[in-house]
């Protein structure tokens, strides 16, 4: 269920005016289109006292989409950032003090293609970019999340578990998904797809939607992505465990050490020891990511964790590779039903 983007839920949002000439471009009187996005996600712990620092501001007002957390916010707090608007989502738990949260800065030209989904888990906040920006067949479906540590007083399984369904939930009904955030888990080098079986699918007659047929080794290859992903950090929690079967039960990738400037890389992302914050993707939203970057910052700006970067095309010069993989997709799903392929006119 779609919620006003003015409020839902436990979602403040807070709006700064602003004259921004970063608006949408409109092409020939069609509706308008935003080329590249650039998506950057950060645990800040602490929201309020990090954009007391200017560095921070201009940080954010690097980014289209920036998404926080451990905002340590709660319903009556105030973001301003000039020429963006932030929508948040508290912690739903009693506290003492704050605690938790996630967030999103939004550049004000875009803001008006921005609605929030409505939620009831505590450890992801979900916001939809209309299809009309972003030129796409379908909305993409963005997902802020922040899972706490295990160990940590604010952990619950009760809430992890609803996580797990909503995301199972958005996946079924949405080709576009990203998640950015901290997700507290480890998963070594241990790979986060698997492959559609084409013997085990026809044996148990196994039924999936159509967007879970996507053979994900294959498009990795197309789009020079590695199809085994590598890191630096060779440990496996069992958090991490729950991740990866989480990835693989939703057609989901990592772009952790597995495309962009990370894919040689292979960058920790918290006190260059450790690997838990990620930017995952949909199978299909993988066509359009150009870069991913992991940046290590200044304690001006986190408590140890580094800024992670997509960078999403939508740009007219991708048609050629969109297509390609449209085509793949097409014959992959005819080969498997038995039905002809038509020509693309």
């Amino acid at each position: 269920m779609e919620c006003p983007s003015i409020n839902c839920n436990r979602v403040t949002v807070h709006s700064h005016s602003s004259t921004d000439n970063n608006k949408p471009k409109n092409v020939n009187g069609r509706k308008p289109y935003h080329d590249i996005f650039t998506c950057g996600s950060l645990n800040v712990c602490g929201l309020r006292r990090r954009l007391l620092f200017p560095e921070v501001n201009e940080l954010v007002q690097k980014y289209d989409i920036f998404c926080v957390t451990e905002t340590k916010l709660d319903d009556l707090d105030l973001i301003n950032i000039s020429g963006y608007e932030f929508y948040s989502q508290t912690r739903k738990q009693k506290f003492l003090r704050k605690s938790g949260g996630m967030g999103v800065f939004i550049r004000k030209s875009l803001a008006s293609y921005i609605s929030i989904v409505q939620s009831d888990s505590d450890y992801v906040f979900w916001f939809r970019l209309n299809k009309r920006l972003t030129g796409t067949r379908e909305d993409v479906i963005f997902g802020v999340v922040y899972i706490p540590p295990s160990a940590s007083r604010f952990y619950n399984a009760d809430e992890t578990d609803l996580f797990e369904i909503e995301l199972q939930s958005t996946c079924i009904n949405n080709k576009y998904v990203v998640l950015m955030g901290d997700f507290n888990a480890r998963t070594g080098t241990v790979p986060d797809i698997s492959d559609a079986d084409d013997f085990l699918m026809d044996h148990f007659d196994l039924q999936f939607t159509p967007h879970d047929l996507i053979n994900i080794s294959s498009l990795l290859l197309q789009l020079n992505m590695s199809v085994q992903r590598s890191s630096k950090d060779a440990v496996l929690t069992n958090e991490g465990k729950n991740l990866l079967d989480m990835c693989k039960s939703s057609n989901l990738c990592i772009l952790n050490g597995r495309c962009g400037e990370d894919k040689d890389i292979r960058n920790f992302t918290f006190r260059n020891t450790s690997v838990i914050d990620y930017n995952i993707v949909s199978a299909e939203m993988l066509t359009y990511v150009e870069n991913f970057d992991i940046s290590d910052l200044d304690p001006l700006f986190t408590d140890g964790h580094s800024l992670l970067t997509s960078t999403l095309r939508f740009e007219n010069i991708c048609k050629t590779k969109t297509q390609k993989i449209a085509d793949y997709i097409r014959k992959a799903r005819a080969n498997r039903s038995g039905a002809k392929i038509k020509p693309q006119v």
